[in-house]
């Protein structure tokens, strides 16, 4: 079976590394995977070296007149990719994406027109998707996944006297920056024995702020509106890091924390999940999926709010206010409560073994196997 995978390949974004997991497990499962659009290698230098020769070995020119496409990128992009590479071709075209508020805009809608089948991440995704005007029909829920092969409990327990709290996400309104640092100026003092480590991108505010120093204005805005000067230690980490980097920030944590306002599926709460650490993150969103009262420390919500980030993207659609007080009251009750906070991280652990990438592609796999036959058969 061959498929022409198309979507960013090199860079750091969560898309892409969604697409290299699937890519190399659907050629593990002896599908022959073409890359015609792989985008460029600015992240290569950041890539695990099996993953990025395979990607090298696998970057085609060559578009045949008819075959299986699989799009794995925002909806707009479906427009590009149709116009540039499959113009007047005759390809059975499915779209994997996904969208972080409650519907999607007319453009993305209009987008979705371009393919043949929509694959979503999550039940929750799919009604975003058909509120927006996607019939129901054309969407497949398929599950995204984790390496939890890698990502995994450290063989010995955290020993120090310090507990850290660990947040890794884009620095943009939509994952609550602002939110959790309030929170956590709110819920401890400087006396206290806490670290909030985050982790963000270092492109997260454009090129402009390359040396931080926008960033470093917005938390000290929200270091002034604490109206304290007792705060609690609070680490930036503003640079790419690998993913055994990556590994070893979750390992030297007790909780992970996610105040996001919105998630598309959420990575890093899987990761941290497969990596057995309590999760604090938002009661509304795509990885509502996989998560319940059992398994994280969900924050309520007070209500929906117009999603206010790039309207060309969330216009007219809505997602979650986060409650500040009931996060920062989580935050307290982990750092209180270590050991019935560590017993909800390994039940995590265990519901997120069943979302391995090998488990999630073949669920994939066995649908392009589908749709390869009934092409093959003349059904489509």
């Amino acid at each position: 079976m061959d498929v022409f995978y198309f979507g960013n390949m090199y860079d750091t974004s969560g898309y892409t590394q969604v697409n290299r997991h699937i890519v190399s497990n659907l050629c593990a499962m002896g599908v022959r995977v073409f890359l015609p659009a792989p985008g460029p290698r600015d992240g290569a230098q950041w890539m695990r070296k099996p993953h990025l020769e395979l990607i090298d070995r696998l970057v085609t020119s060559r578009i045949p007149d008819t075959g299986l496409a699989l799009f794995g990128t925002t909806a707009p992009t479906f427009w590009r990719y149709v116009q540039e590479y499959l113009q007047g071709k005759r390809f059975y075209k499915i779209g994997m994406t996904m969208i972080e508020s409650d519907r999607i805009t007319p453009g993305w809608a209009k987008a979705c027109e371009l393919v043949d089948e929509l694959w979503v991440p999550s039940s929750w995704s799919k009604a975003a998707f058909v509120a927006g005007g996607v019939p129901n029909q054309k969407i497949q829920v398929m599950p995204l996944g984790v390496d939890t092969s890698m990502f995994k409990p450290p063989t010995s327990a955290r020993r120090s006297h310090v507990y850290r709290f660990l947040s890794a996400f884009e620095w943009i309104h939509r994952k609550g920056p602002d939110l959790l640092l309030r929170a956590y100026f709110r819920a401890f003092k400087k006396s206290d024995p806490v670290m909030l480590t985050i982790k963000t991108y270092p492109s997260c505010l454009g090129h402009s702020d390359r040396d931080g120093s926008r960033l470093a204005e917005q938390i000290e805005n929200l270091r002034r509106e604490a109206e304290r000067h007792d705060l609690p230690a609070l680490e930036i980490i503003q640079r790419p890091v690998k993913a055994n980097q990556m590994l070893a920030l979750y390992w030297s944590s007790d909780c992970y924390v996610l105040p996001t306002r919105g998630e598309g599926w959420s990575l890093t709460v899987m990761e941290a999940m497969a990596c057995g650490l309590p999760v604090i993150t938002t009661r509304w969103g795509a990885h509502m999926d996989y998560l319940s009262d059992k398994t994280a420390f969900l924050i309520p919500i007070d209500g929906l709010e117009p999603a206010t980030d790039r309207p060309e993207v969330y216009g007219g659609s809505y997602w979650a206010r986060p409650n500040v007080e009931a996060l920062a009251k989580l935050l307290r009750y982990c750092y209180e409560n270590r050991e019935k906070a560590r017993s909800v991280g390994e039940m995590a652990r265990r519901v997120v073994l069943n979302y391995s990438w090998k488990t999630s592609v073949e669920r994939m796999y066995h649908r392009l196997k589908q749709v390869a036959g009934e092409l093959k058969g003349g059904a489509r």
